[in-house]
């Protein structure tokens, strides 16, 4: 006998909340993004092959910030532990930044020493471009369940390799009158270049019984691995995946990102939507 659907009107709540937090979160984050992605996998006996697609905005959702595609392969040993690689795609857009120009110079000093003198001079705006990533990953994760929690610890190995870019960067400088102005524009180039991270996630379940609705907090470290292992950047989150049947699934969570080593070094609230279809 097959089981019946999860309530639709539990269903369509939970969605109806997953709206409220994102307009509220609208209302008073200027760093607000969304993701969105979906997934296909095809098990076969212990392997298990996946195909996916997602796309992400920030500033409010007023500005795309990627779109990728994946594919890879899992293979499940034992019911605890699980290895995994994969590929992804990166279409990533870089916004418009501003950055302080300082005039530098050595002054002397009577001890004769040397200091630094940073004085300002004006202005920098890169404006925005696009930029192509290839992404690999090799996971191994464990779980273990205590009574009706499951905690889950995934290690991953990802290696990325950006692609070249170039970009206009437009000078504003200050005149004799301290007055800014328009200087010039210049094409900036960036090159290829490598990143290799070991990213740590920790997460909990609970399965509650007799329902389609799973939740689940997670905490991810990103660990440099070309500085040192130096944290990078931090995700924490909650959220609850929902079975729709027994090949559909869909995941509403929200993730709060510390990215350290971003070039604006904020953080960003994401509200995190994502589809799966077993087949």
């Amino acid at each position: 006998m097959n089981k019946p659907l999860p309530n639709m009107k539990n269903l369509k709540k939970i969605t109806a909340l997953a709206m409220l937090m994102a307009v509220s979160m609208n209302a008073t984050a200027s760093d607000f993004g969304s993701w969105l992605g979906a997934e296909a996998d095809k098990k076969l006996g212990n392997f298990t092959l996946s195909l996916g697609a997602g796309f992400r905005t920030q500033n409010n959702m007023k500005n795309v910030d990627r779109w990728d595609a994946s594919f890879g392969v899992s293979y499940k040993p034992f019911k605890f532990l699980k290895f995994a690689a994969g590929y992804t795609y990166i279409y990533s857009y870089s916004f418009e930044k501003t950055k302080n120009h300082y005039d530098e110079y050595m002054q002397g000093n009577p001890d004769g020493t040397s200091t630094l003198i940073k004085e300002y001079d004006g202005y920098n705006i890169n404006k925005p471009y696009w930029r192509s990533k290839n992404r690999f990953n090799f996971d191994i994760s464990g779980n273990i369940d205590f009574g009706r929690f499951n905690i889950s610890l995934r290690e991953r190995y990802q290696y990325t390799r950006l692609g070249s870019a170039s970009y206009i960067r437009d000078k504003y400088r200050l005149n004799a009158l301290d007055e800014i102005y328009f200087k010039e524009s210049e094409r900036k180039y960036k090159e290829s270049n490598n990143n290799n991270r070991l990213r740590s996630q920790l997460k909990v379940e609970y399965n509650i019984r007799k329902c389609p609705v799973t939740p689940y907090a997670q905490v991810e470290l990103f660990n440099e691995l070309d500085s040192g292992m130096k944290l990078g950047k931090t995700r924490t989150g909650a959220g609850v995946d929902i079975k729709i049947n027994k090949a559909n699934r869909l995941s509403v969570g929200y993730l709060y990102q510390d990215e350290r080593d971003s070039d604006m070094g904020e953080t960003q609230h994401v509200i995190d939507i994502s589809y799966k279809f077993k087949f």
